[in-house]
């Protein structure tokens, strides 16, 4: 405070002096501010008055609320603001007003049904059109390719199936992570995403089944009998046989307790390499564990691989709804039989 702006006692007063910072102030982070005045003149008295502090805001020139995937709720924003180009997705994203996409460097999304319009480069996830790992609350995606959510989930597939993932980390924009073998060769994440998460991964393998199947079931078995598949269907998901359609007939001998029509429908896996998924290896002899509670019921098939094959066999699993003489009873059986393709010899 200068001296010019008070008096001394006794001496008339000086003019008001106005004290004012020579430019705004702009906070540079969140948080607040203490204003206060005091007099460090030596021997001079100071009386201050209509002291103020004006806040002056930023112009807010676009508002704009999101649904969950991206598409707008509502929408404000000033006349001149009509090349405004990020919104969803914050930078990494611009809107096209046409279509109502949102360009993205790899590819385009449409938030109307929070997916891409075109397959992922980097095969992340299950589905090549998935957006933004399906969790768009907490997940961005810079690209269009890789992803956090992307990251994790190869992370959490690469631990199940025995590599040593190291923590994700970003490094160029991307996503990624470190994985050593149980061999011990570090390799950057890029080198193993098809074999961790593509169609004939362990762990894609394990959801879908290697082989679809449904088929319509005779089973007479009092003490002993018989069960047979005269209608049936399947198939393979992989190998050279993939989506092609088998049809199949089974026949087995068992003993137990069951005398029932039912419909059933499953999946079936090959314990060994995808190369070796074939409606061949689907084929053959066949021990199988039947259990059932009034109209519902359940297989545990095993088959066991033939003579030189190049895998462990065959599990397949199958749930069953049908009706017979045991309605009200817990029924089962053990049966030993050999399901066949007929049209795979034509």
């Amino acid at each position: 405070m200068p001296a010019t702006a008070g008096f001394d006692p006794g001496m008339e007063m000086n003019a008001h002096q106005l004290v004012k910072f020579p430019s705004c102030i702009k906070p540079q982070q969140k948080g607040y501010i203490y204003v206060w005045v005091s007099n460090e003149s030596e021997n001079t008295k100071v009386w201050f008055d209509d002291l103020k502090v004006t806040h002056t805001k930023n112009r807010v020139v676009q508002a704009t609320d999101y649904y969950a995937w991206g598409s707008t709720m509502r929408e404000q924003r000033t006349p001149e603001n009509e090349t405004y180009r990020y919104a969803y997705q914050g930078q990494f994203a611009e809107k096209d007003e046409e279509t109502g996409w949102n360009h993205f460097e790899l590819r385009e999304y449409d938030t109307e049904v929070g997916r891409w319009t075109s397959t992922d480069p980097y095969q992340q996830f299950w589905s090549p059109f998935l957006g933004l790992g399906n969790n768009p609350i907490n997940k961005i995606d810079k690209d269009g390719g890789y992803s956090e959510a992307g990251a994790l989930w190869r992370w959490s597939v690469a631990k199940l199936f025995g590599y040593r993932p190291g923590d994700v980390y970003e490094s160029g924009g991307e996503y990624g992570f470190n994985i050593t073998t149980k061999e011990g060769f570090a390799f950057m994440y890029g080198k193993y995403e098809k074999e961790l998460t593509g169609w004939n991964s362990p762990f894609v393998r394990a959801k879908t089944g290697d082989y679809l199947y449904a088929s319509f079931d005779l089973t007479v078995i009092t003490g002993g009998g018989v069960k047979e598949t005269p209608i049936g269907l399947v198939v393979p998901l992989r190998g050279e046989d993939a989506f092609k359609f088998y049809r199949m007939h089974d026949f087995g001998v068992g003993a137990g307790l069951e005398v029932s029509g039912s419909f059933n429908a499953g999946k079936a896996w090959l314990l060994g390499p995808a190369s070796q998924v074939t409606i061949e290896n689907y084929e053959g002899n066949r021990h199988q564990l039947d259990i059932g509670y009034g109209v519902i019921g359940g297989d545990l098939t095993y088959s066991p691989p033939p003579e030189g094959a190049k895998h462990y066999g065959v599990i397949a699993v199958n749930g069953a709804i049908g009706a017979g003489a045991g309605y009200y009873l817990l029924t089962g059986n053990y049966n030993f039989g050999k399901t066949w393709i007929p049209n795979r010899h034509k």
